[in-house]
């Protein structure tokens, strides 16, 4: 049985990959494939905690409640344990394993990590193959900012300041540690541009080049479109709204911050900010060397990625937001949310006159993605 270990990077197109691949589960085992529940759906995240270093802290940590040292060790465990029984499990006609985790790019850092993970899967697999997407550093960048506000952040310059050799932006680094543990023929190289892919998708391509040719993609679910972008004017109110201390920050509330999202895209979807052709030329540049020498090692080529900058503006445009401004997203994401409760009541009281004995059930339900408390005191009732 082999495992197809797909790494990233981040902002390739991960989500897209790992969507298809939970939403598909049972539809490609019978083509012999499995995707591992027990290292975390939709991404296999927990593979890349379970291999870091004892002194390695994370936010996955916090999010798993395993921040103290007694509870990391606990659950490591648990991981394992688990681990070894979904793979010890799977039905004689698997022979592939996927398994999709951008987190084994961006946070395993140092050799022994990503020697655990080679240990960890060289346990059950005979062959492990490992494929990792590049994309342009700074394309990269931007989308990474406009993530970064979704997830509370609020920094204001679109590209960071990094060194030549950060383990999240050069690529020789990041495939120099991987193939000293995994070997370079085990390590499959592929550039993140429409241009490259296989039938210009990035699912066909992943499946093309990781020998899954077998699955048939027009008997299963695809993916729709994941993580919608915002017009400069609503990612400056984000960052603004970010920067907001107290129970009221969506730094604070995930319940809040997910809804702010969600009207900021649907009222303000689009393309976001950007930096100058200047400043987007200069941050490549820091990477391009380090970049040639990827491509002419991994794709036998002179250049990695191609090297137009054309749609960057030649100056910054305006990222003020003046109260006025400020004061209309707000009455917008107001009016959105009033209809939206509105109608939500509305369903939720028809259902409750179909099924008046399931009401409370019903109105525990309504409250879950608004007030997870009020909603498990509700459910004490039933």
């Amino acid at each position: 049985m082999r495992a197809i270990l797909h790494i990233g990077t981040e902002k390739t197109g991960t989500t897209s990959i790992q969507s298809f691949l939970t939403q598909n589960r049972k539809e490609l085992a019978q083509f012999g494939y499995a995707y591992l529940q027990s290292a975390g759906l939709p991404s296999n995240r927990k593979l890349a905690t379970y291999c870091f270093n004892s002194d390695h802290h994370d936010d996955h940590h916090v999010s798993l409640g395993i921040v103290e040292p007694e509870k990391r060790e606990k659950w490591r465990s648990d991981f394992a344990s688990d681990f070894e029984k979904e793979i010890k499990g799977l039905a004689p006609n698997i022979h592939s394993v996927f398994i999709s985790n951008e987190q084994l790019h961006s946070r395993l850092f140092s050799l022994e990590e990503i020697q655990r993970v080679k240990d960890t899967l060289g346990s059950y697999f005979e062959s492990v193959e490992v494929y990792v997407y590049l994309r342009r550093q700074d394309k990269m960048a931007c989308s990474l900012y406009s993530t970064a506000l979704k997830c509370g952040h609020s920094m204001e310059h679109i590209l960071p300041q990094v060194a030549e050799l950060d383990h999240y932006y050069n690529y020789e680094v990041l495939l120099d540690k991987w193939s000293e543990i995994f070997g370079e023929d085990s390590i499959t190289v592929r550039v993140f541009d429409r241009k490259e892919l296989v039938s210009g998708d990035l699912l066909s391509d992943f499946l093309s080049v990781s020998n899954s040719q077998d699955i048939d993609l027009e008997k299963l679910e695809l993916p729709g479109m994941e993580n919608e972008s915002l017009l400069p004017m609503a990612q400056e109110y984000l960052r603004m709204c970010n920067q907001v201390s107290g129970p009221a920050s969506p730094r604070t509330s995930n319940a809040l911050r997910n809804f702010l999202i969600a009207s900021l895209e649907e009222l303000y979807g689009g393309k976001p900010r950007l930096p100058t052709r200047s400043q987007a030329t200069e941050f490549y540049q820091k990477f391009s060397p380090s970049n040639n020498r990827v491509a002419e090692k991994w794709l036998g080529r002179e250049t990695l990625f191609e090297e137009n900058f054309s749609e960057y503006p030649e100056t910054s445009g305006d990222t003020d937001l003046d109260t006025q401004a400020a004061i209309d997203i707000s009455m917008e994401i107001l009016s959105l949310s009033a209809t939206s409760t509105s109608q939500s009541s509305q369903r939720l009281l028809k259902s409750i006159e179909e099924n008046p004995d399931n009401a409370v059930n019903l109105i525990a339900r309504y409250f879950t993605p608004i007030n997870p408390t009020l909603s498990d005191k509700i459910k004490q009732c039933i």
